[in-house]
């Protein structure tokens, strides 16, 4: 057997149901902790869809295209929600979607070496 497939076989032995390295993404999204939004509510035309890690706005009506620009705002787990409230103020004005991480536990487990 060679060595990616017993890279393999570790991985499915330790990703499965019932491992202790086994996390159930159902159980992320039921202890999630504070989340931060844009607004109080979505905005009329506009979807909202949370996963795991992010929350996505778009309006309605956006037809996805299949190549474009894409830019990355930074913020500190201190001014984030401040941040996406400016932003996002900004994609809704232009009808551009976008996403954010859907709360501080994403935020912190996505910048640990920036804390």
């Amino acid at each position: 057997m060679g060595d990616a497939m017993i890279g393999e076989a570790v991985y499915m032995r330790a990703t499965h149901p019932g491992s202790p390295f086994f996390v159930d993404s159902r159980s992320l999204m039921a202890h999630a902790e504070e989340s931060w939004d844009p607004e109080p509510d979505c905005p009329i035309g506009w979807a909202s869809n949370k996963s795991v890690v992010w929350t996505y706005m778009q309006p309605t009506a956006c037809i996805m295209r299949t190549h474009g620009w894409k830019i990355h705002v930074t913020a500190s787990l201190d001014n984030a929600q401040s941040v996406l409230e400016k932003v996002s103020k900004i994609c809704i004005s232009e009808h551009v979607m976008f996403k954010y991480l859907r709360d501080k536990q994403q935020y912190r487990t996505r910048c640990r070496g920036a804390l």
